[in-house]
């Protein structure tokens, strides 16, 4: 995510969120980080084979 700030930027906004939304459920924090990190887990694939 270094070399891509604004998802970096997005991944910490979507943080913030959640850990205001379940300032005391990890599980529903850490669920809803899962699907962003999915996307970001495919898009590396995407950027490691085009050599970004």
């Amino acid at each position: 995510m270094r070399s891509h700030p604004e998802a970096a930027r997005e991944y910490s906004e979507l943080k913030q969120t959640l850990a205001q939304q379940y300032p005391t459920n990890i599980q529903s924090y850490m669920d809803g980080k899962a699907d962003f990190i999915h996307s970001i887990d495919n898009k590396a694939f995407q950027w490691r084979s085009l050599g970004l």
